[in-house]
């Protein structure tokens, strides 16, 4: 069943009493994200992590592969909207 997410929000299913998290940054699949649809998503998830009691989160460079944003300004966004949360982020790189 659909979720029915706009830009900039976050959509999340349990598997296996993992929770996983899928933020919308563009319209359409093959469009590209802007630091501002990934940093409203961001936001969204540090909600949902405060919410949810979460403290370990893995991701990958998100935005930085096809999407072609830029890892240092990504990176510091993240670092911006987590500063205040005890969650353990872990980015991985394959």
């Amino acid at each position: 069943m659909g979720q029915n997410k706009l830009v900039g929000e976050v959509a999340s299913i349990n598997s296996h009493g993992k929770d996983i998290f899928y933020m919308v940054t563009k319209k359409v699949y093959y469009g590209k994200p802007t630091y501002k649809t990934l940093e409203s998503c961001l936001m969204e998830l540090y909600f949902e992590l405060k919410l949810r009691n979460i403290k370990k989160i893995s991701m990958p460079k998100i935005g930085c592969g096809l999407d072609k944003l830029n890892w240092d300004s990504v990176e510091k966004i993240i670092k911006k909207i987590f500063v205040d949360v005890d969650v353990d982020i872990t980015i991985y790189v394959l």
